[in-house]
């Protein structure tokens, strides 16, 4: 983080102290039901331990009451406080904070990219029989406009061992960050820039199999070429969005958001998909409100995405609409 992004950051925390503070004494009553309500399971466990005189039946039944009696003591005690502060953190604390290190940009925790928006990216292909989607942001950095938010995609499927037993299990299709920007330029056809898996791993084999996908765009640098597979069915467009010093960012960019870069320009778009570790932007329960670090590591992440932008050199005018 930059002196000047850090000097915003300490003067956003410390207009939200009065906030943290109030927050901090929801968490703490909110750990102290957490205890009263550990106290309790132990409690109604040894109380179901005179049933053990009756033999497996007693044992049986102790158990039963035992689930019975956590479960309903976990919905009371454990998940409702700790769901009501996590969201209590995330609409007032965050949102607010999101407004002074971003201004222009906005967070909605509640809300994300529709399953639809996803599968018009094209980044990713499969059946998608679960989606999910959370804390999208969206807004304008500088004069770009920008949408980002977590999605995870899964397909269901279904296998049978040897004894024909029938087991169903999900398939991750994508799980991470669903990054969207206006391009300011109209694309008269799509292109996309997806990781060269084959070529990496089977060489010259593995670049001939590209082939098999049609619509190929052959690019003039061999690191660019090494990292990635451009398709798009008009060349001269492809390689006038795919300028060299283009294909340097996106290189510049795979650096730093990992091998699962996958890109696309569509509809005047650039839509945008990588793959994160952990469930971003959410608080830590077990950790003060008020934990510096905590704040930190959320506009780190939002600073992430945002980033992409300045990396992309989206806000330079060249890419002007007609």
């Amino acid at each position: 983080m930059s002196s000047s992004r850090s000097d915003v950051f300490s003067r956003a925390v410390a207009n939200l102290n009065p906030l943290l503070s109030e927050l901090e004494q929801m968490r703490l009553h909110s750990l102290d039901q957490r205890a009263k309500g550990t106290r309790y399971m132990w409690i109604s466990a040894l109380c179901c331990l005179p049933l053990l005189i009756l033999g497996p039946f007693g044992l049986v039944l102790g158990g039963i009451v035992t689930a019975i009696a956590c479960a309903v003591i976990y919905s009371r005690y454990f998940a409702s406080f700790r769901k009501d502060y996590e969201q209590t953190f995330k609409y007032r604390v965050l949102t607010q904070l999101t407004k002074e290190v971003q201004p222009g940009l906005e967070y909605r925790p509640g809300e994300g990219l529709p399953q639809y928006v996803f599968e018009a990216a094209g980044l990713h292909s499969g059946d998608i029989d679960r989606y999910h989607t959370e804390d999208l942001f969206c807004g304008k950095i500088g004069d770009t406009d920008v949408w980002f938010a977590e999605v995870k995609a899964e397909d269901k499927r279904t296998r049978t061992d040897s004894k024909g037993n029938t087991e169903t299990y999900w398939v991750t299709i994508f799980e991470g960050i669903l990054f969207i920007a206006d391009f300011h330029k109209h694309f008269a056809s799509d292109v996309t820039v997806m990781p060269d898996v084959g070529e990496k791993h089977f060489g010259w084999l593995g670049k001939m199999m590209q082939n098999i996908g049609g619509n190929v765009v052959r690019l003039e640098s061999p690191d660019f070429e090494r990292e990635f597979v451009v398709r798009g069915r008009d060349q001269v467009e492809a390689r006038y969005i795919l300028t060299p010093d283009m294909q340097e960012r996106i290189l510049q960019l795979r650096s730093v958001l990992g091998g699962s870069l996958c890109m696309a320009f569509r509809n005047s778009k650039l839509h945008l998909s990588f793959e994160n570790h952990g469930n971003w932007f959410e608080p830590d329960y077990f950790r003060p409100s008020g934990d510096f670090s905590q704040l930190a590591q959320f506009v780190r992440e939002m600073q992430y995405c945002c980033g992409i932008v300045e990396q992309m050199n989206l806000n330079t005018r060249i890419w002007t609409k007609d």
